[in-house]
This record gives structure tokens, sequence and C-alpha cells, in this order.
């Protein structure tokens, strides 16, 4: 099937190693860290919608796995990058729904240009579920 996969540009990765990861007290006393992907709308002054995403303490198989979602294509992560790391990208969002656009064409030449990565589409053997099978519940 047609999928994405996340690979390296030629000028190389623009990401920041993460160092420790930071942690936050909840009103309710738990203890989270401060990590993964966070897209954020906004308008700017001019009135453009712009997608902000921030990453913080991500892996790259984390970033292929929640672009997979996005992208509703599944997204392989063929970057070679070990450990988490921390980087951030603005790009313009079109229509009344910015958060529709988190998958636009402007995500791919975000992450070119700000974070030094490429999503290419290709095809590839990808395990899916299949249900074979399926009965109405018995009533008990």
């Amino acid at each position: 099937m047609t999928v994405f996969v996340l690979v390296i540009t030629k000028k190389g990765p623009k990401l920041k190693k993460s160092g420790e990861v930071e942690k936050r007290q909840l009103p309710d006393g738990a203890v989270i860290e401060s990590r993964g992907l966070m897209f954020q709308p906004a308008v700017q002054p001019n009135g453009e919608r712009t997608i902000h995403l921030n990453a913080k303490n991500a892996s790259m198989q984390e970033v292929a796995e929640i672009f997979s979602s996005i992208l509703e294509r599944p997204v392989l992560d063929r970057t070679g990058l070990k450990g988490e790391f921390d980087f951030a990208m603005e790009y313009a969002a079109h229509g009344d729904q910015p958060l529709v656009a988190l998958g636009g064409p402007e995500l791919f030449t975000a992450f070119q240009e700000q974070a030094g990565l490429k999503l290419e589409p290709t095809r590839a053997a990808v395990d899916v579920p299949v249900i074979d099978h399926a009965e109405k519940p018995s009533e008990n």
C-alpha cells in the first residue's frame, strides 16, 4: 500500500537532542513528564492562520506514529536517528478549521525547511488487521 517514509534531507536534521525530561505537577498532585507533540493553531497579526508544532522529548518513531494518524496513511521511520529530540515548526493552515490542515502540503515543506526531515510517498508491505468472520452476540 502507499505509505510515507520519514527520512533525513540532504542538508541534515535540524533537531536538538533532548536533555533531561521536564516534569510538572498537576493540581491533583500527580507528576507528569513534558513530552510528545503538541499542535497549536494560531492567527497571526496579518490574519494568516498557522499551525505551530512543538516536539519535546520525542523519538522519531513517536513522530512517525502521530503523523500516521494525521495523514491517515502509515508513516515509517527511516531516519536512523536514535534517542529523543526537541524541535519546533510553524506552517500555514488554510480553511476555517485549522486543525484539519495538520497534514496539508505546507506541513511537508515545513518538515524539510525547519526540521531537516522529509516525508516521501512510496509503496511498502504493511501489516493490516483483517476481520474474516463476525457473529452477532448471543443473548445471555
